[in-house]
C-alpha cells in the first residue's frame, strides 16, 4: 500500500518538485502551504510520515512538531537553511525525527523518508491497543482500564486477552458499485435505526449550521425506530424539510445500489451505558462504495476505520460542522479519501482477506 505524505512549506516551487519527484516514487503526496492548514488537517488524518518547514511567515515549525507528537507518533523531517544549528537541536528535543538542509537533493530527501518508514514500519503495523466498550488493554504494558482506571489482571486473565484478535467482517465487493468522487456536491447519506445511540440529532444540528452558508445541502437518513417521531417534530421546528429527509426502511440491496447517488456518508454513533458501537457496517459499506466517511471515536469505531475517515469526537455538532465544510472546500481531500477508503476495504476486509483471516486462527495450534 502506498504511503502517505503530507508536505508543509511556503515554497510553492518547492512543494511542487517534492511533489512531482515523491509522486514519482510511488508516494501519495498530500501538501499545505501553512501552519493553521496544518495544523487542522492532522486533527483528521494520520500521516506515514510529515516533511515541516521549520520556519514560515504563519509560524514555528517547532510549535507544530510538538502538537503532532501529542497525537500520534508520525515521523517528522525538518526542512531548514544551512547552519541553523541550534534550531536542529531544538527541533529534535521537542520530537522532529530528522532535519534536511536546504538546498538539497530530492534523492537524499526521499532517501532519509525510507529509512524512516522502514524503521517505524513494525511498530506501526503492531496492534498496541484492543478496545471493547469501555475497557481498553494495552498489550505491550498488559494493562487494562475501564474508563481510564486500571483492572489488575491475573498471569491466565492476561494470557486470555492476548489471544484476542480482532478480523472483521467480509464484504463482498462485486456487490458494490465503486465511482470514485472528485468533488463534493452536497448530498449526504446517513443510515441506521433511529434510536439515541446513532447520534442524529448531533448530525441534523450540523446540517442546521452547515445550511446557513451551504443551502444546497441535503441529508437523506434510511432506518426506521422509536426516534421517528421526534426527529421528524426536529426537522419541522427548525424549518429543515428542504434538506433533511427521512426516507424509512429501504432493502439491503436497493440501499447498496442506492449509494451512487451520494458524495459523503456520515454517522455519529455514542457510547451508552449499556452499548457501544464495535464496528458500524455501514460506514465500511460506504468506503467500500468510494464515498467519504465521517463517524466518531465510539467504541471499537476508530480502531477500524482508522485514518480512512474524518473520525469527530461524540456529541460534537462542532467536529461535524468543521469536517463538512472541510470536505466541501477542498477537493484534492476529497477525491483521496473516496480513493484511499475503498482501498483500505479491499486491502483488509474483502470477502477473500476475511476467509484467510479465519483459516490462520482454524490453523493454529
Amino acid at each position: 500500500m502506498q504511503k502517505n505524505i503530507l508536505i508543509v512549506d511556503d515554497d510553492l516551487r518547492l512543494r511542487e518538485l517534492l511533489k512531482d519527484y515523491l509522486t514519482e516514487k510511488k508516494l501519495d503526496v498530500y501538501v499545505c502551504d501553512d501552519f493553521d492548514s496544518a495544523r487542522e488537517i492532522i486533527q483528521y488524518f494520520i500521516f506515514d510520515l510529515i516533511i515541516l518547514d521549520r520556519m514560515m511567515p504563519t509560524g514555528d515549525g517547532i510549535k507544530l512538531v510538538s502538537t503532532i507528537k501529542q497525537i500520534n507518533t508520525t515521523p517528522v523531517i525538518m526542512l531548514t537553511a544551512m547552519g541553523e544549528d541550534i534550531n536542529k537541536i531544538e527541533g529534535l528535543k521537542i520530537g522532529a525525527d530528522d532535519y534536511v538542509s536546504k538546498p538539497f537533493e530530492p534523492e537524499e530527501l526521499y532517501l532519509r523518508i525510507m529509512n524512516l518508514l522502514n524503521l517505524y514500519k513494525n511498530s506501526n503495523n503492531e496492534i498496541t491497543n484492543i478496545s471493547f466498550g469501555d475497557y481498553i488493554f494495552n498489550i505491550p504494558k498488559l494493562e487494562l482500564k475501564k474508563n481510564q482506571e486500571i483492572i489488575y489482571l491475573t498471569e491466565g486473565e492476561n494470557n486470555l486477552l492476548l489471544k484476542t484478535r480482532v478480523i472483521g467482517h467480509s464484504l463482498k465487493l462485486d456487490k458494490f458499485n465503486f465511482i470514485e468522487r472528485d468533488s463534493f456536491k452536497g448530498k449526504i447519506l446517513s443510515i441506521g435505526r433511529l434510536i439515541e445511540e446513532k447520534g442524529y440529532i448531533y448530525i441534523f444540528s450540523a446540517i442546521k449550521q452547515i445550511i446557513a452558508h451551504y443551502p444546497d445541502v441535503t441529508l437523506d437518513v434510511y432506518g426506521e425506530g422509536p426516534l421517528e417521531k421526534d426527529l421528524s417534530d426536529y426537522i419541522k421546528n427548525n424549518n429543515l424539510h428542504n434538506n433533511i429527509f427521512l426516507r424509512g426502511f429501504l432493502e439491503h440491496k436497493k440501499l447498496l445500489n442506492s449509494f451512487c447517488d451520494y458524495d459523503l456518508f456520515i454517522s455519529h454513533p455514542i457510547e451508552m451505558d449499556h452499548i457501544a458501537e464495535a464496528f458500524h457496517m455501514g460506514n465500511m459499506e460506504a468506503m467500500a462504495s468510494g464515498l467519504p466517511v465521517i463517524t466518531t471515536d465510539c467504541g471499537g469505531v476508530p480502531f477500524v476505520v482508522k485514518d480512512n475517515a474524518i473520525v469527530c469526537r461524540q456529541m460534537s455538532i462542532e467536529d461535524i460542522v468543521k469536517s463538512i465544510e472541510k470536505l466541501l472546500t477542498d477537493k484534492i481531500l476529497f477525491n483521496k479519501m473516496s480513493v484511499k477508503s475503498r482501498k483500505y476495504i479491499e486491502d483488509n476486509f474483502s470477502h477473500e482477506i476475511i476467509v484467510k483471516k479465519w483459516r490462520e486462527v482454524f490453523d493454529e495450534k
